[in-house]
């Protein structure tokens, strides 16, 4: 009786997930850019019961972001920069990034202010790092507000010891 439940269970599982994906597509063919995002999540991760599938990730985060998702350019920022699918890109991550944040994401600015902390775009000031981090913050990305604190906190003891 017991394995009759978890296969009935199972099957449940995977009839919400196919009605969820068969959702968000028809919303991303009719240019609701949240669905097209959380598609590109899907397969990023493989899912939903969907196979992990960059190349439908990016073709998919990609839609999103010329359609103006803040969160569709910052995830894929992360696939260049993290070479997901694509060709390692710094500088392509960094533009997505900086267009997600300026959109909105509160991901893209941490991503952004993490990029520059980490000297992988030259000639930033920890200024600039830190407004990133603090606009991260305010749009609700958690890691931007520990990260400005600790900006803060450091810049503040740098600052006593002169």
């Amino acid at each position: 009786m017991k394995h009759i439940i978890w296969i009935s269970l199972f099957f449940s599982a995977l009839l919400v997930h196919a009605n969820e994906v068969e959702r968000l597509q028809k919303g991303c063919e009719a240019n609701d850019m949240k669905s097209c995002t959380q598609l590109g999540e899907m397969y990023e991760l493989g899912d939903g019961g969907l196979t992990q599938t960059y190349p439908k990730a990016l073709s998919f985060y990609s839609k999103a972001c010329e359609g103006g998702n803040a969160d569709g350019c910052t995830n894929l920022g992360n696939m260049y920069e993290h070479g997901k699918g694509i060709k390692e890109d710094a500088d392509a991550a960094e533009k997505l990034y900086e267009k997600g944040c300026d959109d909105g994401s509160g991901t893209g600015c941490y991503k952004l202010g993490v990029m520059y902390y980490e000297r992988l775009s030259p000639n930033q000031s920890t200024e600039v790092v830190r407004s990133l981090f603090r606009e991260a913050c305010a749009l609700g990305e958690v890691m931007g507000c520990v990260n400005h604190r600790i900006l803060q906190k450091s810049y503040r003891h740098f600052d006593d010891m002169q």
